[in-house]
């Protein structure tokens, strides 16, 4: 199970959104050891899109964070090899 948790980015409202979801597959950027690859899909980043606050309602930017908690009895580490291109 993990846990998927937005925040919105206006200041005066700081909302959180909160999903778990079941999952079975997990695609992590190669790094040099999975223990840092998993470190860093767990690490609070940025939505590249805009997000619309269920709470103040505007359309905003938003943090996003990943949490494990409970890992599955088998699950696929699907390893990224290329970086994309920006």
């Amino acid at each position: 199970m993990q846990r998927t948790t937005v925040t919105c980015a206006n200041t005066t409202c700081l909302n959180e959104s909160h999903t778990r979801s079941p999952f079975m597959l997990l695609s992590v950027t190669h790094k040099d050891s999975i223990e840092e690859g998993l470190k860093e899909y767990t690490e609070e980043s940025h939505l590249d899109t805009s997000y619309t606050c269920d709470k103040c309602k505007l359309n905003t930017f938003a943090k996003v964070k990943h949490a494990f908690i409970k890992m599955p009895k088998v699950f696929v580490l699907h390893i990224k090899r290329f970086n994309q291109i920006q």
